[in-house]
């Protein structure tokens, strides 16, 4: 009962969104000025829990409407908040099934059992590059053992550059194209170096088993 309400909930917010998305679009071109702002946040949150439309777009959109500071703002608590309201459905109403499921596949589970280990790091670095779409993280997240707080933490900061990004782009595309390269340009270095860190870190994660293993085994001997 409890999951057919929500999938029926979820049906009606993306059948609403794709019929009225042309609408909603002119909506958040129009200059209605700050008392907009709440209005605007719960149409950011609505588009990251139904992406319809990337919500690259609707951050650029954002961005050329209010200005880097508040478009930033506006995507980084939209897209938050609608990570933490998918972990908390999926948690409640898939937790047990989902970590079953996972056990049954020995890499899968030895890949849960890091990611649990280093909760923030791995969620930070699942934000930071994001190779893996964030709804996907939302659930494997759910299906672990990560804190609410951890993963809510984690997520706010690691989604602060691309949302940054994505609020330059929308506002300078048009009226400074040099800017928005310029931009571009440090965010790909700034990914390839977390990427650089990320590998290292699963490098080393991976060197401790190991070598406490082998300092057991010389214990034995």
């Amino acid at each position: 009962m409890k999951i057919g309400l929500v999938v029926l909930t979820y049906a009606a917010m993306l059948g609403a969104a794709y019929v009225y998305k042309g609408e909603l679009l002119g909506w958040l071109e129009r200059d209605g000025g700050g008392a907009e702002i709440p209005l605007m946040l719960l149409l950011s949150l609505l588009f990251a829990l139904v992406p319809v439309i990337p919500f690259g777009v609707i951050g650029g959109v954002l961005g050329a409407k209010y200005g880097i500071l508040v478009g930033s703002l506006l995507n980084v608590a939209g897209s938050s908040l609608a990570a933490v309201i998918m972990l908390l459905t999926v948690r409640y109403l898939f937790s047990q099934q989902g970590r079953r499921y996972l056990a049954r596949f020995r890499r899968v589970e030895a890949f849960t059992e890091l990611y649990e280990r280093r909760p923030f790091l791995s969620v930070l670095a699942a934000r930071l590059i994001p190779v893996m779409p964030a709804p996907a993280v939302n659930v494997y997240s759910a299906l672990t053992r990560i804190s609410l707080p951890a993963f809510a933490a984690a997520t706010l900061l690691g989604k602060i550059p691309v949302m940054l990004v994505f609020a330059v782009v929308g506002d300078t595309v048009l009226s400074d194209p040099a800017l928005t390269a310029k931009a571009l340009l440090i965010y790909a270095a700034f990914l390839a170096a977390v990427f650089i860190g990320y590998k290292l870190l699963l490098k080393q994660s991976a060197s401790r088993p190991a070598s406490r293993e082998a300092a057991g085994a010389r214990e034995l001997e």
